[in-house]
Order: C-alpha cells, then sequence, then structure tokens
C-alpha cells in the first residue's frame, strides 16, 4: 500500500503539478482510502517530499581532506537532487 500511495503521488505531481495535487486525487488512483494516507504523512507536503526523495540515499561521504570540502560536496550532491523537476515543484511548499 505505501509504494501504491508514493508511486501515485509521483505520478500526479508529472501529471498535474505540485500545487494542483490533492489527497482525494492519491487515494483514488492508489485504490486506497484518504484515512489511510493521513495514517501515514501528516500533510500533502510531507507525503511529496516522501514520493520525490523516493529511495535517495545521502551520497557517500566525499572525504576532501577537509570539513570545509566535504561539506560543500554534500551540499553540491543535496543540491543536484533538488534541481530535478519534481523536487523544483515541492521547494516553495
Amino acid at each position: 500500500m505505501d509504494d501504491k500511495i508514493l508511486q501515485s503521488t509521483r505520478e500526479l505531481i508529472d501529471e498535474v503539478g505540485y500545487p494542483a495535487l490533492t489527497i482525494d486525487q492519491i487515494a483514488a488512483r492508489a485504490g486506497v482510502g484518504k484515512a489511510a494516507i493521513y495514517r501515514r504523512y501528516a500533510s500533502k507536503a510531507e507525503m511529496a517530499f516522501a514520493a520525490t526523495m523516493y529511495e535517495e540515499q545521502l551520497p557517500p561521504l566525499a572525504g576532501t581532506g577537509s570539513l570545509h570540502g566535504d561539506l560543500l560536496a554534500l551540499v553540491r550532491a543535496f543540491h543536484v537532487r533538488m534541481a530535478t523537476p519534481a523536487a523544483r515543484q515541492l521547494a516553495p511548499a
């Protein structure tokens, strides 16, 4: 059920965009009740974030030799992930 909810959320974000996304649409597409969604996610924003970051892992530590370099590499990797179309739609939320 969790996979259906997240997959439906990703599909609908691609189709209608985050602002037009509703819990009713997700529930209908996933074939679940709204209560099942609200038991898992406190808000539309939380669910959309979970759906777009699906199976995302933090990159391995860069090991640049300095804390500054390591943090910079981590921020750059995060920036690449947040530059995806779905993540850009969610950023204002």
